[in-house]
């Protein structure tokens, strides 16, 4: 019995020992997931973080674009007034002149049509024309 005794007493003393890694064991596995744990967290966090500076960039760059597109449509559209406003007067003013110059030829042709009808009535003035008498 004393024998039976030792042997039991030798047995749980070898289990103590193992007993105290498992617990070592498993304190140190908890220790590592939840620094892991920590370090996923922390790297998911640091993404998004990162992923929400790229979208502000990118609403933010898309916004000045679409902005600039506005400014380019407008000044675009303003100068097509301008051309067409100066088209438009030299049109007008093309017009002017050419009615002007054709009123002024018009005249001419009537004053000297009249002109010479007077003239073409009195034998004073054709000196170098010698009447045919029909």
């Amino acid at each position: 019995v004393v024998k039976t005794g030792d042997m039991v007493k030798d047995g749980v003393e070898s289990i103590k020992e193992p007993i105290k890694e498992v617990e070592n064991t498993a304190t140190t596995g908890y220790n590592e997931i939840k620094k892991n744990y920590t370090d996923i967290r922390n790297n998911i966090e640091n993404s998004l973080s990162t992923i929400q500076k790229v979208k502000n960039a990118v609403v933010s760059v898309s916004k000045n674009v679409v902005a600039t597109i506005k400014t380019v449509a407008t000044e675009v559209k303003d100068a097509s007034k301008v051309v067409f406003g100066s088209i438009s007067d030299a049109s007008s003013n093309i017009k002017n002149v050419v009615k002007d110059g054709y009123n002024e030829i018009n005249e001419t042709i009537q004053s000297a049509y009249g002109s010479h009808e007077k003239d073409s009535n009195n034998l004073e003035n054709n000196d170098d024309m010698i009447p045919v008498l029909a």
